[in-house]
């Protein structure tokens, strides 16, 4: 059997290149819908503007983007402004949520997932 030997010089650059590593992660943003009618959600990104319709009793997902390179660790919490430039909801097509849904505490975050849980008290 062949010995390999790694001289000091080779072995911090492979230190320092596998610290150095960063991964893409995924990060999900996702609304769960328990009010007493279908709402919608408009909402902007930094390529775009949309708009997505949720039915009473059911979730879905409005936004899955990731935030380039990040250190191994991850996925990591960020303020939901880094993907959410914008976000209203909508109940009966004109009675608007009071809630901020660009503060953190609107929120959930849990390893890459943001969710939100709409109800009927937003619309008082």
């Amino acid at each position: 059997m062949k010995k390999i030997s790694i001289s000091p010089k080779t072995s911090t650059w492979l230190l320092f290149f596998s610290a150095s590593c960063t991964y893409p992660y995924d990060y999900t943003y996702q609304v769960t819908n328990q009010s007493d009618a279908d709402i919608t959600v408009v909402y902007e990104v930094s390529y775009g503007d949309y708009t997505k319709t949720i039915k009473r009793d059911s979730t879905a997902v409005i936004l899955e983007t990731n935030h380039g390179g990040e250190d191994a660790g991850g996925p990591y919490f960020d303020d939901v402004n880094k993907d959410l430039h914008a976000m209203k909801v909508y109940q009966y097509d004109t009675l608007l949520s009071h809630r901020d849904y660009l503060r953190n505490e609107s929120w959930t975050y849990n390893n890459g997932l943001y969710s939100t849980t709409v109800t009927d008290s937003e619309f008082d």
